[in-house]
């Protein structure tokens, strides 16, 4: 299966409903490829999956699947499995009649159904309530339900739209572990739409950042994190200091800090940018360092203790930054609330972006 479950988007465009359409977008998801559209409220998130589903007015570009075009294909012809944020399971049904009712669609004889509803019913983690209805359960569990409904057609490609991101975070994160490891044994591709960074970077191989109807930026949760290309990319893949400047040669010039020596590429000078700059990447000083590029005084504003380390909030020349030490080389004693130390950073640990 993995093998033959590519898809493929050529400057697709168009929308579902009252969400935000979506503007010529291009990509692929490879085969087995766990992929995580990643975005704030109305980036086209759902247009995407949706349009990818069947639903929706495509406007331009087309869906290849396996290199054949899905425009007159209606959605129900289509090999993939949509799950949304609510769960649709059919009230007046059982769990074993609403995990059933897309197999009988497929018309296979009775003993394989209840044979494959019971296999995906233990696969995601609900065993022992075939009999109870959707109102007896928990929202998790409804939500598992419809998982083992949208697997047990064994699909080619489960699409997940936002499906989890209003559950519990533990619990959220039980079932796209339970989902993964399924995933990696049957060999689908699963493309799944989210608001949860955390939950993206952590399971998704490759990550797809949607800003207002577009990709701004695709790659591996690693490659988006140490080299962010949007000031949106960098805020949602993990802490992050942003600081507003303009261009200058071989420099950024920002306001309270002054000239900041720094790789701007190919921008002119003058142009409006960001500087993404990684809380580990600052280095903290309690007296002047020599022989650094970047050397600004700055003063203790408080340190709390942040996974395994020290959080540090800085301010000078109006600006607030945010370090993070090991804990090792200075500790909270070090740090007290309005010591003026010096902080450092290595000019290519600072990533560049037009604002």
């Amino acid at each position: 299966m993995a093998h033959t479950n590519k898809l493929e988007l050529f400057g697709l465009s168009g929308g579902h409903g009252e969400g935000m359409a979506i503007d010529r977008i291009s990509l692929q998801a490879e085969p087995g490829e766990m992929l995580a559209i990643l975005g704030p409220e109305r980036a086209g998130k759902t247009s995407l999956i949706r349009l990818i589903a069947g639903f929706g007015q495509t406007t331009a570009g087309h869906i290849a699947f396996n290199g054949h075009d899905l425009a007159d294909v209606a959605p129900r012809q289509r090999p993939f499995a949509l799950l949304g944020e609510r769960d649709a399971l059919f009230p007046h049904l059982t769990v074993v009649k609403n995990v059933a009712y897309g197999l009988k669609a497929q018309r296979l004889d009775p003993g394989t159904i209840a044979e494959r509803v019971k296999e995906n019913l233990a696969l995601i983690g609900v065993t022992g309530l075939d009999k109870s209805y959707p109102e007896q359960l928990t929202r998790a569990q409804r939500h598992r339900v419809a998982l083992a409904r949208a697997l047990a057609t064994r699909p080619l490609v489960l699409l997940l739209d936002q499906a989890f991101d209003a559950l519990e975070p533990l619990e959220a994160g039980r079932i796209m572990m339970a989902l993964t490891e399924l995933q990696q044994r049957a060999g689908f591709t699963m493309i799944a739409a989210t608001r949860d960074s955390d939950a993206a970077l952590t399971h998704a191989d490759r990550v797809a950042v949607m800003v207002e109807g577009r990709i701004v930026q695709i790659g591996t949760p690693i490659a988006l994190y140490d080299r962010p290309e949007h000031p949106l990319v960098a805020a949602l893949t993990g802490p992050v200091n942003l600081l507003a400047g303009t261009a200058r040669a071989g420099a950024i010039d920002v306001p309270g800090l002054g000239e900041l020596a720094a790789d701007a590429g190919a921008l002119a000078p003058g142009t409006p940018v960001v500087l993404s700059l990684r809380p580990e990447a600052i280095e903290l000083w309690l007296n002047e360092p020599d022989d650094r590029d970047i050397r600004l005084p700055v003063e203790v504003r408080d340190v709390v203790y942040s996974g395994g380390g020290l959080r540090v909030r800085l301010a000078t020349g109006g600006v607030r930054l945010t370090a993070r030490v090991d804990g090792r080389r200075l500790t909270s004693s070090d740090l007290p609330a309005g010591r003026r130390i010096w902080c450092t950073w290595a000019r290519e640990a600072a990533q560049v972006m037009r604002a």
